[in-house]
């Protein structure tokens, strides 16, 4: 599967008939330019666990992204997106959520409702403090937040007991 040029998908790019997309388990467009991703992405790839867009310039999350109920690992580092939809976080099985080097400077309440995440990358962004919801997390295993605006100090407040390794 490949862009168009441009960042405009084509049918020949993206199949009518698109079996072989809902099956596939894991799906890697690192690297390729995008600036952002269309619904039927989502709507193609509901089954995908692991879904990897590195290195591109997607500027925005489409709001269907909750689609992708049996994703496991989201890897959206180094791209542009400036902003989080609250259907991100109805993403329940997701253990691994990468956003290292985007131009976030918040990171919304609802990252709470994601109590299966081990792995939450934020490092290489303008976030000035993470919402008190964090200390849901139990299962959080491994925060990186190196290079953004929040002070150690203001950790002490969240819940991060069973955290094996934060990043600073």
């Amino acid at each position: 599967i490949q862009w168009g040029k441009n960042n405009n998908f084509r049918q020949s790019l993206f199949p009518r008939n698109r079996g072989h997309l809902l099956n596939s388990i894991i799906f890697e467009l690192d690297n390729q330019n995008i600036e952002y991703i269309p619904n039927e992405f989502c709507e193609m790839l509901q089954q995908v666990r692991f879904l990897s867009l590195l290195h591109n310039k997607i500027q925005s999350i489409p709001e269907n992204i909750s689609l992708l109920r049996n994703c496991i690992f989201l890897g959206l580092c180094n791209n542009k997106i400036n902003f989080l939809p609250n259907n991100l976080f109805k993403l329940a099985k997701l253990s691994t959520l990468c956003l290292h080097g985007n131009m976030l400077k918040e990171i919304p309440d609802e990252i709470g409702n994601l109590v299966e995440l081990q792995n939450l990358t934020l490092s290489n962004n303008s976030i000035k403090y993470l919402p008190s919801t964090v200390s849901k997390l139990t299962k959080l295993k491994e925060l990186d937040i190196e290079n953004t605006l929040i002070d150690e100090s203001s950790l002490k407040h969240l819940n991060l007991e069973n955290i094996e390794k934060i990043s600073f």
